[in-house]
């Protein structure tokens, strides 16, 4: 604990001293949304927001840039990611798991979920995610766990 509060208490310093480390808002206040053109409605059962999924997905920015994938085995058989809806960003769990607007997705059924910055990473750097970004999520429900 002490170790985090020297850091945190260095990050603040830093800041201080120099105005380039300020996290700024993001601007875009877009909702979470769902491309219907891409959407192929599963037939199983829904999930739930706090749901465990067992889900194929591609990841990526708004310039195609992929950041991240369930991918393919050695065998080019594409890969299955077991993901606890709880511990996701918001924006993913919505858009699995439904919201007052969005339906749920069932298994067998694919959509790509837009989400925006405040549902995503928001204001802060994420790796390759620069800060502010709309994320993209092509995603397949295989499976709930």
């Amino acid at each position: 604990m002490r170790l985090a509060v020297l850091s945190l208490a260095a990050l603040a310093t830093l800041a201080a001293c120099d105005s380039s480390l300020e996290v700024q808002p993001c601007t875009d206040t877009s909702p979470l949304a769902i491309v219907d053109s891409l959407e192929v409605p599963g037939t199983g059962q829904p999930a739930t927001i706090n749901s465990v999924v067992n889900v194929r997905y591609r990841g990526q920015l708004t310039n195609g840039v992929v950041f991240d994938s369930t991918g393919v085995d050695g065998n080019g058989t594409p890969r299955v990611a077991t993901l606890v809806l709880p511990r996701m960003l918001l924006g993913f769990r919505f858009g699995v798991g439904g919201t007052e607007t969005i339906p749920a997705m069932k298994i067998g059924g694919t959509r790509r979920i837009v989400v925006p910055p405040n549902l995503g990473y928001g204001p802060v750097e994420n790796g390759d995610i620069p800060a502010c970004s709309t994320l993209l999520f092509d995603v397949e429900l295989v499976d709930l766990g």
